[in-house]
């Protein structure tokens, strides 16, 4: 469709009614005919108009029944007729500004006319648009597949054998599980990666392979994580469970200054100061770096500072 063309020719439309001689006659016997103290009725105002429009030089025809509102005898009504036809002239000008807002009538007239055509094109267009989304999304589903179909299914099959793997482990503390707190960091990471794997493996079958890539970042993070703790002490693996009350508290810190939290909520309030105090006790418990991002390796490694990265060489990735 055209959207320019369709707009100009709705337009073209909505002006030639308002300018259309049907328009602007009947219009301007009503002036005059006021203007002479005529009553004209709606019958005698369509026999003037088609009168007008058929004219044939000075000869206009008048199929009106005598006596009328314009005279009781042919030369009363020929009389009051070429008055009427005299002073249309001077009535145009008179018209100007309901000419002006007949107009700007117009226009909204138009684009409202070519916004139910677009609509209605969109509507019967909707079945046929789908289809071929869903066959172009179908194709990169199946381009996906053809890719990582074969690694994405042993991928699943590994994740249900580790975490089996894990939960025995568990059972019987066998190597880094046998250490309380290592075990149940351990344990819990495991869980957070097969979670998340899953939703990598949902994300390859239907195609969306950057929405996969996020979340492998993820498990990247997650395994990273593991695989540090699970060559340190218990004592870190205490500080990196721990730890989770500076995430917290960052966060709800964090929608307080920004607004997004209640306004006023005595309830938060007393447990963000509750949580504020567990931190600070935490800090003194284990160090001043505890309260920083990866506090908990950071005191691990004796730093004063660690990132994600430090993390990935201490493992070799």
């Amino acid at each position: 469709m055209n959207k320019l063309g369709a707009i100009q020719n709705a337009l073209n439309r909505c002006l030639a009614e308002v300018t259309s001689q049907e328009y602007l006659i009947p219009l301007l016997l009503k002036r005059v005919a006021k203007r002479r103290n005529i009553s004209l009725s709606d019958r005698e105002i369509e026999c003037l108009t088609v009168g007008i429009q058929d004219a044939k030089g000075d000869l206009i025809h008048l199929d009106l029944d005598l006596p009328c509102a314009l005279g009781s005898t042919e030369d009363e009504v020929q009389a009051s007729l070429q008055g009427l036809v005299d002073d249309l002239v001077f009535a145009i000008t008179d018209l100007q500004g309901e000419m002006t807002d007949a107009v700007s009538k117009a226009i909204p007239k138009a684009l409202t006319e070519v916004a139910e055509q677009i609509a209605s094109r969109i509507s019967d267009l909707t079945p046929e648009h789908l289809q071929d989304l869903k066959n172009v999304h179908d194709g990169r589903v199946a381009s996906v597949l053809q890719l990582w179909g074969p690694a994405i299914n042993q991928l699943d099959f590994l994740r249900h054998m580790v975490l089996e793997w894990s939960c025995m482990a568990w059972e019987q503390r066998l190597g880094t599980y046998t250490n309380p707190n290592t075990a149940f960091a351990l344990h819990r990471l495991v869980e957070r990666a097969y979670e998340t794997t899953g939703e990598i493996i949902s994300l390859v079958r239907e195609g969306y392979a950057d929405g996969a890539l996020a979340r492998w970042r993820s498990l990247h993070e997650v395994c990273v994580t593991a695989m540090f703790l699970a060559h340190r002490s218990d004592r870190c693996a205490l500080m990196y469970l721990s730890h989770h009350c500076v995430e917290e508290l960052r966060l709800l810190e964090v929608d307080k200054s920004s607004g997004t939290a209640h306004s006023v909520n005595a309830q938060l309030d007393r447990y963000t100061s509750d949580l504020r105090l567990k931190v600070s006790a935490l800090s003194k418990q284990f160090g001043a770096a505890f309260a920083r991002d990866y506090g908990w390796a950071a005191i691990e490694l004796d730093r004063k500072k660690t990132t994600f990265r430090d993390l990935e060489s201490q493992v070799g990735r």
